[in-house]
């Protein structure tokens, strides 16, 4: 009996997970372009790989990554792999945090969000800038890194507690822990 309740906890996360990422898809390739700020839109599948990895664990973390990362990629990337490399890593980093600190904490994943989203903004300088000859970082980081940092943070204050909360076990909700 206890074995089919750990089949119905597991289906739902996995349910939950794949939702999330195509509404995420959905928004950071629709709706979320129509309402950029200087450009600038929040990085809402990053947002999600960071924060499903910490709710979860890193495989959890490492799938999600690759499968936002290879969507982003055959959506917005001239070489298929780049953002699928950098969310795996991202995944994984944020995945073994999972065991180390308490999840109703929120400034925990907004740092991580914060150094996930600089991490994602090297690996994209690098490939799409530094290789090509461009060389002027400090346009980079005034422009893009900063504002898309700020931005997606805000978000991530907003969509922490509602990614905690679809994921939390019938333990977790105030049911049976002993």
């Amino acid at each position: 009996m206890k074995k089919n309740t750990i089949d119905k906890e597991k289906i739902k996360k996995i349910l939950i997970t794949v939702l999330l990422i195509i509404v995420g898809f959905v928004l950071q390739t629709t709706i979320i372009q129509s309402i950029a700020i200087a450009d600038v839109v929040p990085n809402i599948m990053l947002l999600l790989v960071v924060l499903i990895s910490y709710v979860n664990n890193v495989y959890v973390g490492i799938i999600t990554g690759m499968t936002c990362g290879f969507l982003i990629d055959c959506q917005y990337g001239s070489v298929i792999g780049v953002c699928m490399l950098a969310y795996v890593l991202i995944g994984y980093f944020c995945g073994t945090l999972n065991r180390v600190y308490y999840k109703g904490d929120y400034l925990i994943p907004l740092g991580m969000v914060a150094i996930s989203e600089i991490v994602y903004s090297l690996v994209i300088y690098v490939t799409d800038f530094l290789l090509r000859g461009r060389l002027n970082i400090g346009f980079f980081i005034k422009k893009v890194v900063i504002p898309e940092l700020v931005y997606t943070v805000f978000v991530a204050v907003f969509m922490y507690g509602l990614i905690y909360r679809l994921y939390k076990s019938k333990e977790e909700k105030g049911g049976n822990v002993l």
